[in-house]
């Protein structure tokens, strides 16, 4: 596994309001769901879908958003906008970067340790 990813906590926690059981709740919801979204983000860059791209980066940037996972954040913001602004020649290399930043995420949120930091 490689570095652990920039999360903030803190503002997960806010975001539940303090609720540890329901953040841990949206977590594993969410390790079920990205792999869905990453890949609908693939297939609207390869068929260069750029409604559908934009729709998704942004569904994946709010989810990211809740954890505090900045990196993550940006590349679906920077997704997001590639989609907007039709610019698809510029979305595979965002992609990557993206993918590689949502394993290292995933990989984290599939250990027991994250919760210690509740």
């Amino acid at each position: 596994m490689g570095s652990l990813p920039e999360i903030d906590l803190s503002k997960a926690m806010e975001a539940v309001d303090g609720d540890s059981e329901l953040l841990k709740e949206l977590v594993a919801m969410f390790i079920d769901d990205y792999p869905r979204q990453m890949e609908e983000i693939q297939n609207a860059i390869e068929e260069k879908n750029s409604d559908c791209l934009t729709r998704t980066a942004h569904s994946l940037k709010g989810a990211v958003g809740n954890f505090g996972a900045k990196k993550q954040y940006d590349l679906a913001y920077q997704l997001e906008m590639i989609g907007k602004e039709e610019r698809m020649n510029d979305a595979i290399e965002a992609y990557y970067q993206l993918e590689n930043e949502m394993e290292s995420l995933g990989q984290y949120f599939s250990t027991p340790e994250w919760e210690q930091n509740l």
